[in-house]
């Protein structure tokens, strides 16, 4: 009992710090959040593995869709690479900020590094929405698997109750 205790409080623990990697680039959410999957064959919980292949799929999705969004919208939004760097730089830096740097900052030197790629407003201005609609379209594909991650957790300690 004191076992599954431990092994409840780590994933609880996996899954927090999968759901802030969701926001900050740094932090691997996704794959911290599916390798919790794998705390459950410590405990008694018995493997399924219908689960597993499903998350596994969910899994390789997220990841494919977190590469492929930035080439998308670098194209549908006609970035620069100056604009990419400065889009880095801000995920970089914004971590240092809290929660504000994190959403605002690279939007901002997205907007910053294309302003002086282009001289541009509109260009720069482009650049910095297709930015933060890549940003919150990979942050919404990461919560989503992660919480569905955690689902399958919460039913494994309701059902140990």
């Amino acid at each position: 009992m004191e076992g599954e205790i431990i092994i409840a409080i780590i994933i609880a623990i996996a899954l927090i710090i999968g759901c802030v990697g969701a926001f900050v680039p740094v932090v691997p959410g996704v794959l911290i959040a599916y390798i919790s999957l794998y705390l459950l064959e410590l405990s008694d919980y018995p493997p399924d593995l219908k689960q597993y292949i499903r998350r596994s799929w969910l899994l390789i999705i997220t990841l494919i869709a977190d590469a492929l969004a930035p080439i998308i919208t670098t194209k549908q939004w006609w970035w620069s690479s100056r604009s990419q760097w400065g889009w880095i730089l801000g995920s970089f830096g914004g971590m240092f900020l809290g929660p504000i740097g994190i959403l605002l900052g690279p939007i901002l030197w997205s907007f910053l590094g294309e302003l002086l790629y282009t001289q541009k407003r509109k260009n720069a201005l482009q650049a910095s929405i297709g930015a933060s609609i890549w940003f919150l379209l990979t942050i919404g594909v990461k919560f989503v698997s992660i919480l569905r991650y955690a689902n399958d957790r919460w039913q494994w300690i309701l059902q140990r109750r």
